[in-house]
């Protein structure tokens, strides 16, 4: 789902954030995009009905952003500080008829495209996935983890890449 116009910062009739999170919720909607202010924060969703994406594929920094994302180290932050990185192009493709800009999009995926080190998912993927890293469960000690979500989850300890299936319990070293 995504906001009309104003995303979460303006609604009619007395009604709330809170008020239409709940109502989307009550409809089994699990996420939603709105809009805001593009950025290059490259963030996760922590409420994932105020989704905020990174840039519409027409905003003039985009180049800039990719570049800036495409040159993450990955190899620095390992630990507690560590957090995954998200790139949300949004857009709609009417835009490109009416723009006559097909060959933008052609370049964003010319600079994005083709990488071993980003995964392309869709928003439900996104917020799947998110969803079963979030419910892996560890030991008081950190030394066991039990995955009980239906995805095989991927995650790294001090450098160490681990991969945990659906049901499967790890004894980490």
């Amino acid at each position: 789902m995504a906001y009309p116009d104003s995303g979460i910062t303006a609604f009619e009739n007395g009604a709330t954030y809170e008020n239409i999170r709940q109502c989307l919720s009550d409809l089994d909607i699990v996420y939603s995009r709105t809009l805001g202010q593009d950025n290059n924060s490259f963030q996760v969703p922590t409420d994932w009905y105020q989704w905020m994406p990174t840039a519409h594929h027409d905003n003039p920094l985009i180049f800039d952003y990719i570049k800036e994302f495409t040159e993450i180290n990955l190899d620095n932050g390992y630990g507690c500080s560590r957090t995954p990185k998200l790139f949300y192009l949004w857009g709609h493709s009417y835009e490109f008829d009416r723009n006559h800009n097909w060959d933008h999009l052609v370049s964003i995926c010319e600079k994005l495209g083709n990488r071993q080190d980003i995964w392309y998912a869709t928003n439900m993927e996104i917020y799947n996935y998110v969803t079963a890293y979030n419910s892996l469960e560890f030991s008081a000690d950190s030394k066991i983890v039990y995955n009980p979500t239906l995805l095989t989850v991927w995650f790294d300890i001090d450098g160490d890449l681990y991969s945990i299936k659906s049901g499967e319990t790890l004894i980490l070293d």
